[in-house]
């Protein structure tokens, strides 16, 4: 919730009036550089301009706490909480009893879930509260009402753990010095915020409850369809298991018969490939021998009668080679045979093994999906049923987002103007 007091108060805590160094600076050229730091910290992709040209402000006027306060805002303007708390720290240590800086650091010390440094803080300005007699009645109302809310937020919070946020005591510290006024707006603040955050969580838990049963549901229809899943395939497997050995010992004899014949086959074929071998190795050597005696022969030096008789050896070695010549195509129509009759056996082979093996797979099929089935089942029924839907995490992050029950205690655009209006 904007309040006006509080962008006023931040600003003029910060005035030159308050800060000697300004007067040296010229505050319309602080100004503008101002407004060129508020335009830089408007993108992400002029970050890092932005940044140096921060540290370029501190050096031109370094008493100057309004150029702190506008990083701040750059800072809150792009959620860069962590960074925005440093530098609210800085401010503080020079101010430490700045209420409206306090509150901001309280709720940015609440966003980044430092709940104990919260508290400590909380306690610090309820001191400052008490100490400031003079404090309009409205403002100090405001502020226990946002001290109420923040401790309302951390008792919500601590009802989701197992340890609390923040304790009884604490609570009494923070409103022990408080005006009777003080104290009914803070515990306005804190009962209203308290119950929205119960509520909320209570929306939860209804939410997870609801998740539990639909889970549940679901659950159930899939072990129903498991096993129904199951009873049919234990049917079916009930009605050929017992086939199975038959099966294997009919396989076995079959292959074992083509495996005879494989071998038998293999044997003729081996020797018909050594006869063929054989056969061409002889029809080599004749040939060899039969062109030798042929030089013999047209030798002029051979006389007629060596002639003659070599003449005959040719004549006897041609019909031996034509002998071997017919005898090889025998042999080599043989060879054709034989590998065809292997080609077969293989075939047949290949037929019995897959034939069987498909009845076998079958079998073995139906038993691997219902060990399947009872395997999901089993974990079907030992996976716990936590209700975590993405639903139910969703609506438990906006919960307990304090955001969601506390804004940023100043509208940034509101504050920027303001601050640039102090250059006077």
């Amino acid at each position: 919730m904007f309040r006006t007091h509080l962008a006023v108060a931040l600003i003029l805590t910060l005035t030159p009036a308050c800060l000697p160094a300004v007067a040296q600076t010229d505050n319309a050229k602080l100004k503008q550089e101002v407004t060129k730091l508020f335009e830089l910290g408007q993108s992400v992709k002029t970050r890092a301009e932005a940044k140096a040209h921060f540290e370029r402000l501190r050096e031109m006027a370094p008493a100057d706490g309004r150029v702190t306060h506008a990083y701040i805002l750059v800072q809150l303007t792009h959620r860069h909480y962590s960074d925005a708390d440093k530098l609210l720290a800085e401010l503080l240590a020079k101010d430490k009893t700045n209420l409206d800086a306090w509150e901001v650091k309280i709720w940015l010390s609440t966003l980044t879930k430092k709940h104990g440094r919260a508290v400590v803080e909380m306690m610090q300005v309820a001191k400052l509260l008490a100490s400031q007699a003079d404090l309009p009645l409205a403002q100090g109302n405001e502020l226990a009402n946002f001290l109420g809310r923040i401790c309302g937020y951390l008792e919500g919070m601590g009802q989701l753990t197992t340890r609390p946020v923040i304790r009884p005591n604490e609570v009494q510290s923070i409103t022990a010095k408080m005006t009777d006024s003080q104290r009914s707006t803070f515990e306005e603040g804190r009962r209203e915020t308290l119950d929205k955050l119960t509520g909320q969580t209570d929306k939860t838990d209804d939410l997870k409850a609801e998740a539990i049963r639909a889970e549940a549901k679901r659950r159930g229809m899939q072990m129903q369809e498991l096993d129904r899943r199951r009873k049919e395939a234990a049917t079916q497997l009930a009605e050929v298991e017992g086939n199975r050995d038959e099966l294997i010992k009919n396989r076995k004899a079959e292959i074992d018969e083509i495996t005879k014949r494989e071998r038998q086959s293999l044997a003729e074929l081996r020797s018909a490939e050594a006869r063929s071998v054989g056969l061409r190795r002889e029809l080599v050597i004749i040939d060899n021998r039969i062109a030798n005696l042929v030089l013999e022969v047209e030798d002029p030096d051979t006389t007629p009668a060596e002639r003659h008789h070599l003449l005959n050896d040719i004549s006897r070695w041609e019909l031996t080679r034509t002998r071997l010549r017919t005898e090889l195509v025998e042999q080599d129509s043989r060879l054709v045979g034989s590998r065809e009759r292997m080609t077969v056996i293989h075939r047949e082979k290949s037929d019995i093994e897959d034939r069987y093996g498909r009845e076998i797979g079958k079998i073995d099929g139906l038993r691997r999906t219902v060990d399947s089935i009872d395997r999901d089942k089993s974990r079907l029924l030992r996976a716990p049923i936590s209700g975590n839907t993405r639903r139910v995490r969703s609506h438990k992050s906006r919960a307990v987002a304090l955001t969601n029950y506390i804004k940023l205690p100043i509208v940034l655009d509101a504050e920027k103007k303001r601050l640039l209006d102090s250059f006077r």
